[in-house]
Formats: C-alpha cells, sequence, structure tokens
C-alpha cells in the first residue's frame, strides 16, 4: 500500500520522497499517484506563510480614548446633576448622580475644562464605567482631584476591576488634599493604573466625594496588517493541493 506519511514507496516499488526534484509517478488502478517539484514548493511555501499570518496576528493596535466630559454644561449654567454622562462609547452610571460642572470655580476645583463630581452619598455613591460595545478594555489613567475646597484632605479614591472570568482587580489612588478652586495651585492630580487593569468587562470607583476628569481607556484591536496576514496564510492553506487531497494523491479518471 501507498504510505502517506514520509511518502514510502507505491505499491509497484515506485519511491515517493518528500525530497525529491523530478516527478515520481505510481500506478494503482485507477489513480495516478504524483508528486511534483511545484507542489513540494507549495507545501513548504504554504507552512512558511501560515508561520507568518501566525506571528503577526500576535500584533495588535491599541487605541487609547480620553474620556473628557465634554461639552459642559450650557452657559451660564457653571454645574448640574445628570443620572449618567455617556460619551465615546463609554456609560457613567453612578448610584447616585453626577455633578457635571464647566471648569469649577469658588469651592469647586478647577483645572479650566470641563469635568465630573461624584457627591458624597449613604450608602457610597458607586460609579461604573462600562464600554457600551461590550468589548473588554483597559484602564491606562485618570486625573482625580477633592470634591471642595471643604473637603481638602487627603482621601482615597479606591478602583475595582471586573474581568470577564468574573475576578477583580483594585487599586487605590490617594489625593494629596491640596484645593484652591480657580487659584493658583493644580487641583488635579493625575493617576495611572497598574497592568493588572487590563481586559475589564467594568470598572467602578467604589469611594464616592472627589472629582474626575480625562479618564484613559483603550480596547485592544487586531492590526491591519495581521488581519491581512491570518486572511492570506488561510487562503493559501484552502488553496493547497493539502487541504484538498492530502497534498500527495491525485485522482485521474
Amino acid at each position: 500500500m501507498c504510505t502517506l506519511s514520509g511518502f514510502g514507496t507505491g505499491k509497484d516499488g515506485t519511491e515517493l520522497t518528500a525530497g525529491n526534484r523530478s516527478t515520481r509517478v505510481g500506478v494503482f488502478g485507477k489513480q495516478t499517484i504524483m508528486r511534483t517539484n511545484h507542489l513540494n514548493r507549495l507545501t513548504k511555501n504554504t507552512r512558511a506563510l501560515l508561520y507568518i499570518a501566525l506571528c503577526y496576528n500576535l500584533t495588535v493596535v491599541c487605541h487609547a480614548t480620553t474620556i473628557q466630559f465634554e461639552p459642559g454644561p450650557p452657559p451660564p449654567i457653571v454645574g448640574r446633576s445628570i443620572p449618567v454622562w455617556i460619551e465615546q462609547g463609554y456609560s457613567f452610571m453612578p448610584t447616585g448622580d453626577i455633578s457635571h460642572y464647566n471648569a469649577g470655580s469658588g469651592i469647586t476645583p478647577f483645572n479650566g475644562t470641563p469635568f465630573i463630581k461624584i457627591a458624597p452619598y449613604a450608602p457610597p455613591n458607586v460609579l461604573t464605567v462600562n464600554n457600551l460595545s461590550g468589548a473588554s478594555f483597559a484602564a491606562l489613567s485618570v486625573d482625580l482631584a477633592e470634591y471642595s475646597t471643604v473637603f481638602a484632605t487627603p482621601r482615597t479614591i479606591n478602583f475595582v476591576g471586573l474581568r470577564p472570568d468574573s475576578s477583580t482587580v483594585s487599586v487605590g489612588f490617594q489625593l494629596d488634599g491640596v484645593v484652591d478652586g480657580a487659584g493658583g495651585l493644580p487641583d488635579f492630580q493625575r493617576f495611572f493604573f497598574p497592568p493588572s487593569f487590563a481586559d475589564l468587562v467594568s470598572l467602578k470607583v467604589v469611594t464616592d466625594t472627589y472629582a474626575m476628569d480625562n479618564l484613559v481607556v483603550q480596547v485592544p484591536e487586531p492590526s491591519v496588517i495581521s488581519l491581512f496576514a491570518l486572511g492570506l496564510g488561510s487562503s493559501v492553506i484552502l488553496a493547497s493541493p493539502r487541504a484538498r487531497s492530502r497534498g500527495v494523491y491525485q485522482h485521474s479518471s
């Protein structure tokens, strides 16, 4: 019998070797066993292209999105209470409400741009961030400030990330207690999430009484060249004799 693995010999004794440079032909009934240099090269090229496709498929492009809470309330309104904030495909849902400010003034923190404040509640006013597309995301950084000059004391703002497997990650960011409204001191501090805050299905702020701006998130996406390479590798495999006839045998009528 003819050997598929390693090619062996045909029933008539014709040698079939993978490295042959010439065409070897064996006959078994109405079946013609053919192996040509072209098919040999195609098999090698298929392996090479598949390897390249798989390597390129590991490449992802991560597009960062900054939630800026813009536009602010229409002038002359300085701040207003809203039930939810939606921007760039992300929702911010509190258990209480959100105070949305234009830039801050008086006793509120100030950075010259719109931001939100989460007021104190009992129980705590928990803010939940979700990607409305349902895709998992990573939290990169966030700007935080004291709720107002009335709360000018150091305070830890705690974040909890929920992963697809229901596991959680957490981190606490320590505010320095410095807030002077529109004065000369910087009210907002920038904090960076640890690498563990990737592949999240939701992000919760479980501490209230703070101000937030410029939350930076990202969703990893396959690069264009990655998708092209993977598609190319798949198409070559489907077009190859190995995919159609196990790579060695071709039947003739």
